[in-house]
């Protein structure tokens, strides 16, 4: 299994790096199904809950390029359809964006 670096956004919580060793696995754990991806940038994606950007019952979290999100969502990269781990730029970017 590869290892792949993620940030983790949490509801009234600062946004935390996590290693992720299973990505289906891992991301079932965080993100309520079925997913959506959100591009931020080239190779730069947001995961987030469909679901939970209807579901006003679950908290709040941000809004990104005017989509509101509800519950945890993840930010990695993504190459090639492929999820791929953060690189220290792709981390300052999302500083950024945050």
């Amino acid at each position: 299994m590869k290892n792949i670096k993620t940030i983790i956004v949490e509801p009234d919580k600062k946004p935390y790096i996590k290693i992720i060793n299973n990505i289906n696995y891992d991301l079932y754990g965080l993100v309520y199904y079925p997913y959506q991806k959100m591009k931020l940038s080239d190779n730069l994606y947001l995961i987030y809950s469909k679901d939970a950007t209807l579901n006003k019952e679950l908290k709040r979290n941000r809004t990104i390029n005017n989509i509101e999100i509800y519950s945890t969502f993840i930010i990695t990269g993504y190459d090639k359809n492929e999820i791929t781990s953060l690189s220290v730029e792709q981390i300052e970017e999302i500083k950024k964006i945050l």
